[in-house]
């Protein structure tokens, strides 16, 4: 149903589906000192983040010492637009934790958003391992990983087969619902936008999603998936 719906009825859905649109959550105040203590800000700056204010929240994560660890810092980065921040963090992240394909997913979409088709494809072999086969044990995320490969290496016709193929293989489950739905966001958002806006309103439209926002409203941000929050920022973010 959403993702026929008009820009209006888009930017309608936000504003009942986001918490700090609905104002039941406060952005955080870009005047509010920056924590000290580095646990203090970590925690300032995810609960920034799931407040809706991915600037502040990056501004607070970048003060923190450089980790592989912290992949929220390159989430954060990619939701304002500071793409090669971005990649780097991803990078960094790959260094300690490489079978995890999420990291070569968002490392790809970082480095190949805005690039020719030609350093796509040259970013894909090089980023992505041979033939897109993900050692990742999660299925949507292996078959994320297989999908971005093919699409960006491969005939369009037969790409565009393979992402009908991949968001009806996970419809049945809410939370694979949420993570297709993003990550062929995701993957649009790379070609270009179109299309994108849709798939991410359809992520946030899940009771997987409302469950994570719920969570948010509640102040309980280590229960809410982070990833949710990210999707809703590339929402009100959109660069």
């Amino acid at each position: 149903m959403l993702l026929s719906l008009s820009l209006l009825s888009l930017v309608v859905a936000l504003l009942v589906l986001l918490p700090a649109a609905r104002g039941l959550l406060s952005p955080a105040s870009p005047g509010t000192p920056a924590p000290k203590n580095p646990a203090n800000a970590y925690a300032a700056a995810t609960e920034a983040f799931v407040k809706s204010d991915p600037t502040y929240a990056f501004g607070l994560y970048n003060n923190l010492a450089p980790s592989p660890y912290l992949w929220q810092r390159g989430l954060a980065a990619y939701a304002v637009g500071s793409y090669a921040a971005a990649a780097d963090q991803f990078r960094l992240d790959r260094s300690v934790n490489g079978g995890d394909g999420e990291e070569l997913i968002w490392e790809f979409a970082s480095r190949a958003k805005g690039e020719a088709e030609g350093r796509k494809l040259e970013l894909a072999k090089s980023i992505f391992p041979a033939e897109g086969r993900s050692r990742d044990p999660r299925p949507v995320v292996a078959s994320t990983v297989a999908l971005f490969y093919a699409f960006f290496t491969s005939d369009r016709a037969q790409a565009e087969q393979a992402a009908t193929i991949f968001a009806k293989r996970f419809e049945r489950d809410d939370r694979e619902l949420f993570y297709s739905a993003m990550y062929l966001g995701l993957l649009r958002d790379v070609q270009g936008g179109a299309g994108r806006d849709a798939l991410w309103a359809r992520a946030m439209g899940t009771k997987y999603a409302r469950k994570s926002l719920d969570s948010f409203e509640r102040g309980d941000v280590r229960s809410g998936d982070f990833m949710v929050a990210t999707v809703g920022n590339l929402l009100l973010n959109k660069k």
